[in-house]
């Protein structure tokens, strides 16, 4: 089973960039439940979601409230981003100790999560949704290795304690100017990113390949399944 999904995997990757996944193991409740506590989060009012404001640009991190506006992906190589992003998104990364000596010494995305205090239940729920989506990333890395005709273990020691991002994100109705965006076009810097899929679409995605050309496309909507794609970090590492 496992070489057949990895066979599946690099089929995907390298002539797609993206792939989806069912029958992953995530239970509703938490696919269904953080849609609900994204919407719950940019439902404040702005003073108090500006209480847990981003320090962007600085040597702390990256957690917290990022509002519309407040960024553009100036470094994407498949568009002139020129203008900024008008989606607003809440960040939140593993939760260190208070004693936790890289918290500490500020060392860069090591920053504490910053926690909303009127929203009960918000914090729990992240962390207990944070937990699982990393297990089930970690059940990914065998596959990727075995993708590359490597030994299924091969990833795993350098993804103990890994930095994992969870964004909730927000896009509000809105105009939007020439080549402005509530995301603009960019390839993730990462290794792979998991999105569950909303009730509402939005994705599109350029696949990459000889068989599939370089037009955008909408991605493929399943109710409950996962979209995966690879990031500049896999593209690197594996040549």
């Amino acid at each position: 089973a496992l070489a057949r999904v990895g066979e599946q995997f690099r089929y995907a990757l390298e002539n797609i960039g993206f792939l989806i996944v069912v029958n992953h193991g995530i239970a509703p409740e938490l696919t269904d439940g953080i849609v609900e506590q994204a919407r719950r989060f940019h439902a404040q009012p702005m003073s108090e979601k500006l209480k847990l404001a981003t320090v962007r640009g600085q040597n702390s991190g990256f957690t917290g409230y990022l509002p519309s506006g407040a960024y553009s992906i100036r470094t994407s190589e498949v568009n002139d981003n020129d203008q900024p992003d008008l989606n607003e998104a809440f960040f939140m990364d593993r939760e260190p100790a208070p004693d936790d000596p890289e918290v500490l010494a500020g060392r860069l995305f090591r920053e504490p999560n910053k926690w909303p205090d009127n929203l009960p239940g918000f914090r729990d729920f992240l962390l207990g949704y944070w937990e699982a989506m990393e297990r089930f990333s970690q059940k990914l890395l065998p596959v990727f290795a075995t993708a590359l005709d490597l030994p299924p273990d091969y990833f795993d020691r350098a993804f103990v304690d890994a930095q994992c991002v969870l964004r909730l994100s927000h896009f509000p109705p809105t105009r939007y100017r020439d080549n402005q965006f509530g995301l603009a076009p960019h390839t993730d810097a990462n290794f792979f990113t998991v999105l569950p899929q909303a009730n509402v679409e939005g994705l599109y995605i350029r696949p990459q390949g000889r068989s599939t050309g370089r037009g955008w496309i909408k991605a493929p909507r399943i109710p409950g399944s996962f979209v995966i794609n690879a990031g500049d970090m896999c593209k690197r590492w594996t040549n």
